[in-house]
């Protein structure tokens, strides 16, 4: 078995200099947090017929919009969501970044400026 290298990957729209670091460890965290999240709400609506975003916005005490954006992470491309859980993505990658994508997994590559397919 031949063991992957880590490595951040440069992409379009980050400078050259911040490319080279990792993404903050406090956006790193914030990601983290969120990724879990959306997840649980994910499988909650999926669950639940009587859940729905302005049900979970009221109890988290937030704004239908943000738990919109939020629920938006758990359809990101799984090697995206790894490269970032890995710490691969370079400074300038954050939830703000990764929660404005559409549904496409190659248009989300494409967006972000990451090779269109396989591992990142």
């Amino acid at each position: 078995m031949q063991r992957q290298r880590a490595a951040i990957l440069p992409c379009h729209g980050v400078s050259e200099d911040a490319a080279r670091r990792p993404m903050r460890v406090e956006a790193h965290a914030k990601l983290i947090q969120a990724l879990r999240q959306a997840h649980a709400w994910r499988d909650e609506l999926q669950a639940d017929p009587a859940a729905s975003t302005h049900s979970i916005a009221e109890r988290e005490g937030r704004s239908e919009r943000s738990v919109r954006m939020i629920l938006s992470l758990a359809f990101v491309d799984p090697a995206i969501i790894t490269a970032a859980l890995e710490r691969h993505l370079p400074r300038g990658f954050s939830m703000s970044r990764l929660t404005d994508l559409p549904a496409d997994w190659r248009e989300q590559r494409r967006r972000l400026g990451l090779p269109a397919a396989g591992p990142l």
